[in-house]
């Protein structure tokens, strides 16, 4: 996990000054990581206005991709790792990996899925994060693909 902070400059159309990101990716259903780094914000005192996580949210295989069992796991995994940052930060913006459910990826233009109220998936979507500050998400990139796995 990284901390970002950005200052805009005065020229910049926005009521944030300043904000903190909290940034995370690649989480592969390591709940105790996002355990320690839940410890670390609490006992450091640190507040983020947003909380992003990159993708690889779960840890589904590509050789598993199409088995609904398995798919429908990794689902869970990533709605429960949501729900779980929203806990540090209740505006939760992500994208999914190539180790997520393909449920995560938006099949149509304009549409998105939604696992959580306070999370926003920005797959293939421009979220405005305050007035004239925005962020594009471009994820998806499921299945997962390992040469040594899935020859």
């Amino acid at each position: 996990a990284f901390e970002f902070r950005f200052a805009m400059d005065s020229s910049f159309p926005s009521p944030l000054s300043k904000f903190h990101v909290l940034l995370v990716t690649d989480s592969h259903e390591a709940m105790d990581r996002l355990a320690k780094l839940n410890d670390w914000c609490v006992e450091n005192k640190r507040d983020f206005e947003f909380v992003f996580h990159m993708g690889d949210i779960a840890d589904l295989k590509c050789e598993k991709y199409g088995n609904a069992g398995a798919e429908s796991a990794a689902e869970g995994m990533a709605c429960t790792t949501l729900h779980f940052l929203e806990t540090i930060q209740s505006k939760v913006v992500f994208v999914a990996g190539n180790h997520d459910a393909s449920s995560l990826v938006p099949t149509q233009p304009d549409s998105t899925v939604s696992l959580s109220s306070f999370s926003h998936n920005a797959h293939g979507q421009v979220y405005q994060l305050a007035e004239g500050l925005y962020v594009a998400g471009i994820g998806g990139s499921t299945p997962a693909y390992d040469e040594q796995d899935c020859e």
